[in-house]
């Protein structure tokens, strides 16, 4: 008998500790911090889609003659592939995993080529073989068969680039199934037919439909081919991929963008079901296709609806980014609402007024809970409804313009105000333009923490319920505003979002830094007697202010909430949570100042949005991984710690502090030493 004796049959528990330890081992950080660099090479073009999207016109250019030809023939054209693939690609899965002959490896090898060949080579062989002067093609011709450049030849060409998805798919099902099954029912008397129709087709069905939805998916995507072997004919072979391509080529990359949004919807919807499938399978959870489709599409039309919102603030806003931010606000209102009837009692109206309750309403990835098809559908029409008011709100708009903008009678501009304070004192200047956002980012982030305050209360309160005459009841009843380190340790959990939602602040700050300095918005201020380097200073003096008010009412907001539903909290420590924030928000708004001495505004806070994103993963991920400390300290969030529970961390404080002027020093140098107008 060879190798070492097993650990756990000898009964050595310490042996069986290592092998645990072993099995636990802490992944290197340098791979998981490439790993991230890649992931953010994949997310960063989806973000750019996303922050270029015309939004006040996306229901014109979605609803545009041109467009709507070009998804209609996309859906035809990509469905009737995936038919011409089930009708020869099961047969051909089914023959390569159950019969064997010679050359099977090269049919093999003729099946997956398509996969890995460019699409636009894939055409120009059709091309070549069915072409009316092709190998095939001529003898088609003469009996008035033309393919090529024709709605037959695009659906040719897709099928012939997406087959090769639903043939390896099905055609591995049906080598890892059970074929005794298949014999048991010849034994019976079942003729090859009816052992297919009625044993092993439904044996390889969640495979099947897997392999369909990528064939179409992949169909629906086909661009090189169909453009080489069908051409691009508006109303003919002008599929959707195609639009986009001539739209981004032209002068309207607006209409180009619009639509590849629609069809990055339609791949997140399908990848969505389809990861959620094969995790299932993987884990031997009985979740069916068509369930993990489900939840890809109700995530789909929460995502619509609260496109459909974006566009009608649009309509309302001369900018974008003010319509964007609205949006953010809504979502994290209606996230609240969708939360009251869990901890109010009596509440579930208000909890409806949310279209988030909708899409929680749907849960086709629970066993036994399905899906709501009353909700979905209402997710739909409330998103079309949505999006009608806005095309019809667009239409009566100027262009450039709002909607409801306010006539004014033209007046003599005055001259510039060069003696007027707010040119002369840049900080005064710069709290003004920072007051509103702080008021509300000030009723979300002090609300956000009043309203966790309740949710602990609550919570107790249906603790103490249900554990009324237990064993634990004792002790589970001293919470509740008796025991003060219970109502920390559970609210600490929450707490930690407040410094991410006051770090999210700075960067909307930073962003409006570069924005204006990318504008030229800060020349008229600099072409006074003031030095850049107090420009700098006295706006980021501006954004401390308010940084250090968002953070003391929310103290404040905190204390009166815990007040008054009686939750006993430590007092040192509350200051220390809420005011320990601060220094994380200039930190942020630091590095987003010394960005843009280099990069234009939507870069800068892309980086920085990516930046908050990677120190939020490590912290709150990297524990669980076993991540070494040192790959934790990378992290501004390690430094924060959990001051509701332990207080004040000087040496860590003094990370940050450090970090941040080091930044807003550099920041500082370059803003001072750079030409303003790069």
């Amino acid at each position: 008998m060879t190798g070492g004796p097993n650990p756990t049959a000898t009964g050595d528990p310490a042996a069986g500790e290592r092998s645990a330890a072993r099995a636990r081992e802490r992944p290197p950080a340098v791979p998981v911090v490439v790993a991230i660099v890649a992931a953010a090479l994949f997310a960063l073009p989806l973000g750019g889609l996303l922050w270029k999207a015309p939004w006040s016109t996306a229901w014109r250019e979605l609803t545009s003659k041109e467009a709507g030809q070009a998804l209609r023939l996309s859906l035809v054209t990509s469905l009737s592939a995936t038919a011409v693939a089930l009708a020869l690609g099961v047969p051909l899965a089914w023959v390569q995993a159950r019969v064997e002959y010679r050359g099977r490896s090269l049919v093999r090898a003729l099946t997956t080529l398509p996969m890995v060949l460019p699409p636009v080579v894939g055409g120009t062989a059709l091309l070549l073989a069915l072409g009316r002067r092709g190998l095939v093609g001529r003898p088609l011709d003469r009996v008035g068969v033309h393919l090529p450049f024709s709605t037959a030849g695009a659906v040719l060409a897709e099928a012939f680039v997406a087959m090769p998805f639903l043939v390896l798919t099905v055609e591995a099902a049906l080598r890892t199934s059970d074929q005794r099954l298949e014999e048991a029912a010849r034994t019976l008397g079942a003729g090859r037919w009816a052992v297919f129709r009625r044993v092993t087709l439904p044996l390889v069905r969640p495979s099947l439909l897997a392999g369909a939805v990528l064939c179409w998916a992949r169909a629906l995507g086909e661009f090189g081919a169909t453009i080489t072997f069908a051409g691009n004919l508006q109303g003919k072979t002008q599929t959707l991929p195609l639009f986009v391509y001539v739209k981004l080529e032209g002068a309207d990359p607006g209409a180009a963008i619009v639509l590849s949004l629609v069809l990055l919807a339609v791949s997140l919807a399908v990848l969505v079901g389809l990861l959620a499938f094969a995790g299932a399978r993987k884990s031997n959870v009985d979740i069916s296709l068509v369930a993990t489709i489900a939840y890809g599409l109700n995530l789909a039309l929460i995502s619509a609806v609260f496109g459909a919102i974006a566009l009608l603030l649009a309509q309302f806003t001369s900018e974008r980014r003010a319509a964007a931010g609205w949006t953010a606000g809504l979502l994290l209102v209606f996230v609240v609402l969708d939360m009251v009837h869990r901890v109010v009692p009596n509440t579930l109206w208000v909890s409806r007024l949310s279209p988030v309750y909708y899409f929680n309403l749907s849960k086709p990835l629970v066993p036994g809970y399905g899906f709501d098809a009353g909700a979905m559908v209402l997710l739909l029409g409330l998103s079309i409804v949505l999006s009608g008011i806005a095309v019809w709100l667009f239409v009566r708009r100027d262009i450039g313009g709002v909607f409801l903008t306010r006539r004014e009678r033209p007046a003599v501009r005055p001259a510039l105000p060069a003696g007027d304070w707010s040119l002369r004192s840049v900080y005064l200047r710069g709290l003004a333009m920072v007051a509103m956002p702080t008021v509300w980012w000030t009723l979300g982030i002090a609300g956000f923490a009043a309203w966790m305050v309740i949710v602990v209360k609550q919570t107790e309160a249906q603790l103490k319920s249900l554990l009324q005459g237990s064993a634990l009841g004792g002790d589970i009843l001293k919470a509740g505003g008796g025991d003060v380190a219970t109502n920390t340790t559970i609210l600490s959990l929450l707490f930690v979002f407040l410094p991410l939602m006051l770090m999210a602040f700075a960067v909307t700050q930073a962003n409006r830094w570069a924005a204006d300095e990318e504008d030229g918005r800060l020349e008229i201020v600099l072409s006074t007697p003031q030095s850049r380097l107090g420009v700098l200073l006295g706006r980021f003096a501006a954004l401390t202010t308010a940084t250090v008010t968002i953070s003391v009412l929310t103290l404040a907001t905190t204390s009166v909430a815990s007040s008054i539903t009686g939750i006993a909290l430590d007092g040192g420590n509350l200051v220390a949570a809420t005011l320990s924030m601060i220094p994380l928000g200039l930190l942020v708004a630091a590095i987003g100042y010394l960005l843009s001495g280099w990069l234009s505004a939507a870069v800068d806070t892309g980086l920085i949005s990516f930046l908050l994103l990677v120190w939020f993963f490590i912290s709150f991920l990297g524990p669980g991984l076993s991540w070494p400390d040192a790959s934790l300290r990378l992290s501004a969030f390690y430094y924060y710690g959990a001051p509701l529970l332990h207080g004040v961390q000087p040496a860590d404080l003094a990370v940050i502090v450090v970090a941040a002027a080091v930044a807003l020093a550099l920041g500082s140098y370059r803003f001072v030493r750079k030409d303003i107008a790069v």
